[in-house]
């Protein structure tokens, strides 16, 4: 149907023009039977925003300009190894599905080896920008700092990474965690402990391994440490895990009473190859980020610390969002820290 406008699919559905743009922009505030009603109204009068409007806004009609939300990747890395670690996809897919009841899509972008501020995190490439990770360098942040000066700016991922507190910070911790994974071996009167780690690039890895550390040396746990080398990381994934498995089993130490892993990734991945070369594992495994992906495949599901993905990408878009509706207004930043849960192991 022709010049058909908010104002047509308002008296057709029986509500305001601002509860149409409600609709459109902020579902969230509108009642079920005003949605449904709304939505009958645009397929009857064939209505598709961006397509058939007509004439001057009408007021707040839309907070976006581009409907395009960046994920920019700080950290100096290619999309390629971004992608390697298990919680990023699971992230972005929960950051694009929230971002999807708003009608945006989520554009991924990183720093890669140039250093260089890419072209896509300007006011007209995109409406805010979600930051993942850590600068190489204060002087490349800087620059960063000065190509976003106009655009809404969320920092998500562990805590420590905003250190100058500049942006609103969606967090959680890695310490957090690890005294979870030692409490759960204290309150299990363990007394040895293993922990791996097949990506000593990974800085939130290295995190969880020093506060594991940290925090098992309290109860008095004794600790036995598994980690592949910077001169490894030209391997495969495969590769990595094989060598993993051979430091573990060539290492003169004694029976252990739990294994901690850095990710249920890496943890199912130890696990596939111990059963590949028909060797047992006579121990308890322990994982991080509860990735259902990794542990539903295995005999017996171990115990794990949800990091609580979908609720750090909820969190983090509804910060954004705020900024985005007050970007003119001053405000203080904030921090949500999101906490981490423990999972209990499930036999199946």
């Amino acid at each position: 149907m022709a010049n058909v406008s908010i104002k047509d699919v308002a008296r057709e559905a029986g509500v305001s023009v601002s509860s149409v743009s409600f609709y459109m922009n902020r579902p969230e505030r509108l009642s079920k039977s005003s949605i449904e009603r709304i939505k009958a109204a645009c397929e009857k009068l064939q209505y598709a925003p961006g397509k058939n409007r007509r004439g001057p806004k009408l007021g707040r009609r839309s907070r976006f300009k581009t409907r395009n939300i960046c994920f920019y990747c700080m950290a100096p890395m290619n999309m390629e190894e971004l992608l390697r670690y298990p919680v990023v996809p699971q992230l972005l897919g929960c950051m694009q599905q929230e971002l999807h009841k708003h009608h945006c899509r989520l554009l991924i972008s990183g720093t890669g080896d140039s250093c260089q501020v890419p072209v896509t995190l300007s006011k007209k490439n995109c409406d805010g920008v979600i930051l993942y990770g850590k600068a190489a360098n204060l002087d490349f942040y800087k620059n960063f700092r000065e190509k976003v000066a106009e655009l809404p700016v969320i920092w998500t991922g562990a805590t420590g990474n905003d250190d100058l507190r500049e942006f609103d910070h969606v967090f959680y911790s890695n310490r957090k965690v690890a005294e979870i994974a030692a409490k759960y071996a204290a309150d299990k009167n363990y007394k040895k402990v293993a922990v791996f780690n097949t990506h000593p690039e990974h800085s939130d890895y290295n995190e969880r391994i020093r506060f594991f550390e940290e925090s098992a040396r309290k109860y008095g746990l004794e600790i036995f440490k598994f980690e592949t080398s910077f001169e490894d990381l030209s391997m495969s994934p495969a590769e990595l895990n094989r060598k993993m498995v051979d430091i573990f089993e060539n290492a003169d130490i004694p029976k252990i009473d739990i294994a901690f892993f850095c990710s249920d990734n890496m943890l199912s991945k130890f696990v596939f190859e111990m059963q590949n070369r028909n060797h047992k594992i006579d121990f308890e495994l322990f994982g991080c980020n509860n990735d259902s992906a990794s542990l539903d495949f295995l005999a017996e599901r171990p115990a794990t610390v949800d990091i609580c993905i979908h609720e750090f990408a909820k969190q983090t878009i509804k910060r954004l969002l705020h900024r985005i509706d007050n970007y003119r207004k001053p405000m203080a930043t904030t921090e949500v820290f999101v906490e981490p849960k423990l999972v209990n192991a499930v036999k199946k």
